[in-house]
């Protein structure tokens, strides 16, 4: 994990596939539990801007960045995604916003680390279905349907009650799939997670749908993996699941260190269920523990698991691998697996970058109609 996170090191064969490969962390967390002005702090902009520096180093090619999470409004989250856009340029010989897969594939022939933002949630929408297009055009990739609990557009994963995806839910799909997003349905509870699979393909039949971060319950039987049924239907809409690279997702007995053979065998059983075609990574890291242990330590209420999330953060077990120094040993260990180079730059961002060829790329997609504010419904 970022600057307590040691080097795993790894062959030079795994260095080299890396810096061949497209690389494409889908969801990472750098610069979310920092103040509002982080990159006017000497200290904060030094951390992120050397986590970024690390990555790009390392041959990563693009990076989701968090810029919020449920119940950030679209304030906070656009406020977020300024400052990370204005930390972008400052360094243009370095880092590089993209917005489509030439951006991405541009980063890669040049050096430079792509930056593209997602949220964790859809409450930065503000109830305002048009939002999303203007997080899409501000460079919102994603943004998942619930966040752990009950909100708007159906249940997150903690809910106990385990309701599915409201009329509200459906109009933010067909928004998200309109102005070219995948849908995310990570951290999304479980009959929410199947009707919103559902219901993207009765919008617009092949349209991917993608878990940004998480494993498999056959797997780790976290609160928020994917059951098979939920994983496999992702997968027919030709969507990818990003193995969320975090110990207690990996591993049913997470420490205080990271382990490259735990995260090789999650990636591992996820290809044996779905597919080489549909499985990528995530870390969901951060630059620094000591502020998201702070954060989540008056969070029992997002993580309603009898203190089982809190516990792992506050004993230093919620351990994410940072891929500038993690990811070379996991690539050994695929390989050791018997995967070619071709197959592990398909899950290191390969397949990621075909669904944001089917998504981004298209831009706007006829989904019924113009998108209105409330889409049809009193708000």
């Amino acid at each position: 994990m970022a600057i307590e996170q040691p080097d795993l090191g790894g062959s030079d064969r795994a260095k080299n596939i890396m810096k061949a490969s497209i690389v494409v962390d889908a969801l990472n967390c750098v610069g979310l539990f920092r103040p509002p002005n982080w990159l006017d702090v000497a200290l904060h902009r030094e951390l992120v801007i050397d986590y970024w520096e690390r990555a790009r180093e390392a041959g990563v090619t693009a990076m989701g960045i968090t810029c919020g999470a449920d119940p950030d409004h679209f304030h906070a989250s656009a406020k977020r995604m300024a400052y990370m856009s204005e930390a972008v340029h400052l360094y243009p010989d370095r880092f590089m916003l993209v917005r489509n897969s030439q951006d991405i594939r541009e980063a890669h022939e040049t050096g430079k680390l792509g930056i593209y933002f997602t949220n964790q949630g859809c409450v930065c929408f503000d109830e305002n279905l048009q939002s999303v297009g203007m997080m899409k055009d501000m460079g919102m990739g994603y943004a998942l349907i619930a966040y752990n609990n009950r909100y708007r557009t159906g249940d997150g994963a903690y809910e106990p009650d385990n309701a599915g995806l409201t009329a509200w839910g459906r109009q933010v799909i067909k928004a998200q799939i309109h102005y070219g997003m995948p849908v995310d349905v990570t951290h999304t509870g479980i009959r929410c997670t199947a009707e919103a699979i559902e219901y993207t393909q009765q919008v617009k039949a092949g349209w991917p749908v993608i878990y940004s971060h998480t494993g498999l319950k056959r797997h780790v039987d976290h609160t928020r993996a994917a059951t098979d049924e939920n994983a496999l239907a992702m997968a027919a809409t030709g969507g990818v699941i990003n193995v969320n690279l975090c110990n207690p997702v990996v591993t049913d007995n997470p420490t205080t260190e990271v382990n490259p053979q735990d995260h090789a065998d999650a990636i591992d059983c996820a290809i044996q269920l779905l597919g080489i075609d549909h499985v990528g990574i995530a870390t969901d890291d951060f630059e620094e523990q000591a502020p998201f242990m702070a954060w989540a330590e008056g969070k029992h209420d997002k993580y309603p698991d009898g203190g089982r999330s809190i516990t792992d953060v506050i004993e230093g077990k919620n351990l994410f691998a940072e891929l500038s120094k993690c990811l070379p040993a996991i690539i050994d260990c695929l390989l050791e697996k018997g995967y070619s180079d071709q197959d592990v730059g398909k899950v290191t961002g390969g397949n990621m970058l075909r669904v944001i060829e089917q998504t981004w790329d298209i831009g706007i997609t006829d989904t019924g109609g113009p998108i209105t504010p409330d889409g049809g419904m009193s708000v």
